[in-house]
């Protein structure tokens, strides 16, 4: 889920860390978008053989890193692509919080799963991904490596039809409200 906020923010970093970048969408244009953002290839996962196209573009090899948005369904396509010694970073769980998990297959390639989620850390964790942000990324945000893309901005008074554009699948990058 390349095309969201969180999901191009990780692909620009992971871009400027001299990473090949694979950005996942249902959407062409989103797909087409993304390349302009240092996603060096896109998959469509509305397809049942996208692993394959991920384990083709890496020449078998897998991904090292997936960050996932969706969760659920997706699982086991994740888990299929991943590189021996790989990660997943769970950060969202827009398609279901429920999946098959093949165990074996975790073994066997070693993998590591972690799941995150912002709101819930204490104090000292917020500051210290806040002290890390600035002193990593700030300096890429300054070059004009990682930049925010803003898909489209609302008053508050009119956060309903932010709402539906998030829920239109429409949007790429941010949705913000403005105060």
């Amino acid at each position: 889920a390349a095309g969201g906020g969180v999901g191009l923010a990780a692909t620009q970093l992971a871009h400027a860390m001299g990473c090949l970048v694979i950005g996942t969408s249902r959407s062409p244009q989103k797909r087409e978008l993304m390349l302009t953002y240092g996603v060096d290839f896109t998959v469509d996962t509305t397809t049942s053989d996208w692993p394959d196209a991920i384990l083709t573009a890496t020449d078998g090899q897998g991904v090292n890193a997936i960050i996932d948005h969706l969760g659920g369904p997706f699982w086991e396509g994740n888990l299929a692509c991943l590189s021996r010694l790989g990660r997943i970073v769970i950060v969202g769980l827009l398609a279901g919080a429920k999946a098959h998990v093949d165990l074996r297959a975790m073994m066997d390639r070693r993998a590591t799963i972690v799941g995150t989620v912002q709101r819930a850390r204490p104090i000292e964790e917020k500051i210290a991904a806040t002290q890390a942000f600035q002193s990593n990324v700030v300096p890429w945000l300054t070059r004009g490596l990682v930049r925010p893309v803003v898909d489209s901005t609302f008053p508050l008074d009119q956060a309903r039809n932010a709402l539906s554009r998030m829920d239109s699948n429409q949007s790429f990058g941010k949705i913000v409200l403005l105060c």
